[in-house]
């Protein structure tokens, strides 16, 4: 896989342009080589539900707010 990094980087880059254009704020999350392992992905996946549900929360909250 030769080039495995630099096609990450790339899609990376692409699709987060893509998705600034729908959405507020996009946060890319890049994983290679030697940080690529399945405990590092899984702390990653954990980590974005947290955001995620945090920020629902927060939605939810002022949704009941108003």
């Amino acid at each position: 896989m030769k080039f495995a990094k630099n096609d990450a980087t790339s899609f990376s880059k692409t699709v987060s342009e893509s998705a600034s254009s729908i959405f507020e704020k996009v946060y890319p999350v890049i994983i290679t080589d030697k940080q690529a392992t399945k405990e590092n992905i899984l702390k990653e996946i954990a980590a974005i539900k947290q955001k995620w549900v945090q920020k629902m929360l927060l939605f939810s909250t002022t949704l009941d707010m108003v």
